[in-house]
């Protein structure tokens, strides 16, 4: 009788391992595309007084903490920065490609979702005098307290960042057309790129392509126009 109870237990512990086995595993998995939208990004800074704020100064990084040039802020690169003017006033832009990147996402029975079910993810570090002051998640720029206004349109075809994009062209294109994109985006030396690296690098190499290997004479874009005041409380 023992033995019968032992295995009925085994049994049943048995059919229950599998029940949670089919109930977590992922089985259903999904491929999207997805893009950051077009944007004019308007932020003011001021301090706990409200008086402006100048001289903070912008810088993009990954998750794993590299500088992140291009991509997804267009004016930050190597040589300069966004940086806020004498009233607190910092001004910076996305062109959308429309697709910018991928995740491949799969889910199981119980609704729990795995893989790549965000986009990348970049910080919007500021800094006053080399020191961070505030930290901001690209795509939250767009948080409850931000202000729309009517979408404007621009042409940026002389824009700094496509400016810097011939100049690193011109000085690092290698035999086959192209610019090594460790030399911009490897910031740590690692030879191992993570998934923001790779999304910031194809941009780069697209916009790339379009302007010289397409030569488009204009490159005119409709933004959304985003306003946002971030106050700074220094010391």
């Amino acid at each position: 009788m023992a033995r019968l109870s032992r295995r009925k237990l085994g049994c049943l512990c048995a059919i229950f391992f599998i029940v949670v086995v089919i109930l977590v595993t992922p089985f259903q998995g999904l491929i999207w595309d997805g893009g950051f939208s077009s944007i004019e990004y308007r932020l003011r800074f001021l301090d706990t007084n409200n008086r402006p704020l100048q001289g903070v100064t912008l810088q993009v990084r990954t998750q794993a903490g590299c500088v992140c040039y291009l991509y997804p802020v267009n004016e930050f690169i190597s040589d300069q920065a966004p940086t806020s003017d004498s009233e607190g006033n910092m001004v910076f832009h996305h062109v959308s490609h429309t697709l910018e990147f991928a995740g491949h996402e799969y889910s199981n029975l119980l609704g729990f979702r795995f893989g790549e079910t965000q986009s990348p993810q970049y910080d919007c570090v500021f800094l006053v005098e080399g020191r961070e002051v505030s930290r901001v998640r690209f795509n939250r720029l767009c948080s409850p307290g931000c202000n729309f206004l009517l979408p404007i349109s621009r042409d940026c075809s002389h824009s700094a960042w496509d400016e810097w994009l011939k100049r690193k062209w011109q000085e690092h294109c290698n035999d086959e057309g192209w610019i090594p994109a460790s030399l911009l985006f490897d910031c740590n030396g690692d030879s191992h790129w993570d998934r923001e690296q790779k999304t910031a690098a194809s941009y780069m190499m697209r916009s790339l392509f379009e302007r010289y290997e397409l030569k488009r004479e204009s490159d005119e874009h409709k933004f959304a126009v985003l306003e946002r005041t971030i106050i700074i409380d220094l010391p």
